[in-house]
């Protein structure tokens, strides 16, 4: 699809964005009170958008001056990856399902799998705060 009609993609995803934006800013409900904002858009090689965005949230705890438990409590009151929160409908749209790139090495099953086991730890089953010394 995004080949047949790049410039239509790109004006989706683009009104997709700000349609997060705003959601994010007007209703507290998903991140908090967010008092500042950053996006980036960044182009993967076949010309797919995708943004990172860095939210400053009002009373939210700092690293290093609060406690472990208060950074966890706090994350975990916004964000989880317990995929039956999703509808049944979207829930197979945010598996990774097998395709042909995934097998673009020999021997290998996925690769993208493979890197992830190789390169980091496994996911965890609790939280951690990972601490810069």
């Amino acid at each position: 699809m995004i080949r047949n009609d790049p410039v239509t993609c790109a004006r989706y995803y683009r009104n997709r964005i700000c349609a997060l934006r705003s959601l994010i800013l007007h209703d507290k409900k998903y991140y908090g009170d967010i008092q500042d904002l950053f996006f980036v858009t960044e182009f993967q090689n076949r010309g797919s958008e995708h943004d990172h965005a860095l939210l400053w949230v009002k009373d939210a705890p700092i690293y290093r001056k609060d406690v472990d438990q208060e950074i966890e409590d706090f994350i975990d009151k916004y964000l989880t990856c317990d995929s039956t929160s999703i509808a049944d409908g979207l829930r197979t749209l945010h598996h990774h399902h097998h395709t042909k790139p995934c097998r673009k090495r020999k021997n290998m099953h996925c690769r993208f799998l493979t890197i992830w086991i190789r390169n980091f730890l496994p996911p965890s089953h609790h939280d951690i705060v990972c601490k810069v010394e």
